[in-house]
């Protein structure tokens, strides 16, 4: 089994990734604007009046600026799978402690409490 990296040297990285991002794209790393993008692009497949918004124009415009951050949230999950994978961490499929609060070890109840979680958020 590999060691796993300090969290503490990945902030710090992250951190220093913040002056390549401002010469680059001039503004900080972040994934927010990502959701509204892919948002604005699966709105757009349902309604095609939508992309005659503005707002939604301006997000859906092929510029690296709109796509750079959902690039950056493919690439974190895709990240943290990697490690995962090539640090032989192994976990349980449900964790204890979702176990306990729900009263049930049921996959099932787990992804609809967390699916109804999400859309809380």
């Amino acid at each position: 089994m590999r060691r796993s990296q300090s969290p503490y040297a990945a902030g710090i990285l992250i951190a220093l990734l913040q002056i390549p991002a401002f010469l680059v794209v001039e503004t900080a790393l972040g994934t927010s604007s990502s959701y509204v993008t892919v948002g604005s692009a699966f709105a757009a497949l349902v309604d095609p009046d939508i992309p005659r918004i503005d707002y939604v124009t301006q997000q859906l415009a092929p510029k690296a600026n709109n796509w750079w951050q959902v690039a950056l949230v493919v690439g974190i999950a895709l990240g943290a799978l990697m490690s995962a994978r090539l640090s032989g961490a192994k976990r349980e499929p449900i964790s204890p402690i979702w176990a306990r609060a729900l009263g049930s070890d049921s996959h099932g109840r787990r992804y609809a409490v967390a699916c109804a979680a999400g859309f809380l958020m």
